[in-house]
């Protein structure tokens, strides 16, 4: 079940050291992507998916204070 990815999940987040707000949604892309061919097939991609472009929405706007904060 999904409590077999929960390690994982765990060790590739604390790699990646993401920023706390990008944290829900890169747990939840890889939740997805891992458990798409044992559990719910398409609906599990399309599911990474959303958490995927929410995260680049957050990232883009992450960058984008970035940028304002160099110009100040």
């Amino acid at each position: 079940g999904d409590m077999d990815s929960k390690p994982f999940i765990n060790a590739v987040w604390k790699y990646g050291e993401f920023l706390p707000e990008e944290s829900p949604n890169v747990k939840d892309i890889i939740k997805y992507l891992v458990r798409y061919p044992r559990k719910n097939g398409l609906e599990d991609l399309k599911k990474c998916k959303w958490f995927l472009d929410e995260l680049i929405e957050i990232r883009e706007e992450i960058e984008k204070e970035g940028e304002q904060d160099a110009c100040k």
